[in-house]
């Protein structure tokens, strides 16, 4: 299913094949998972268009969250809780110019439990 979604939208995981070689964590998802997941959620964003974003942990889908963002003049925040995933991230957003279009965070992982 996947090579055939490939071979229909070539220029479409043409970015992510871009994301994916210059972020150097693959994720949770088997490495063949990864460029579908990112064209997957790139789909998601064009067909709802939201006006807002908020991410619980960054990653190689923030760079797509952030070009979305960028081009609709959306609103995206992002929150991680380790400061050297997230300096990974940024470096990741200052590489594909898209570093202005995301609000990140660090935010320590904390469960009150009353």
């Amino acid at each position: 299913m996947i090579s055939e979604d490939r071979a229909t939208a070539p220029d479409e995981y043409k970015f992510a094949d871009e994301v994916l070689a210059a972020f150097h964590s693959g994720g949770g998802l088997a490495p063949r998972m990864q460029a579908y997941k990112l064209v997957s959620l790139n789909r998601l964003l064009q067909s709802l268009k939201p006006a807002s974003i908020l991410e619980l942990g960054s990653g190689s889908s923030t760079i797509v969250c952030a070009r979305y963002a960028s081009r609709n003049n959306a609103k995206f925040v992002t929150i991680e809780e380790s400061k050297e995933s997230l300096d990974n991230t940024l470096s990741m957003l200052n590489s594909f110019g898209v570093a202005d279009a995301v609000t990140p965070y660090v935010r320590n992982k904390h469960i009150d439990v009353v």
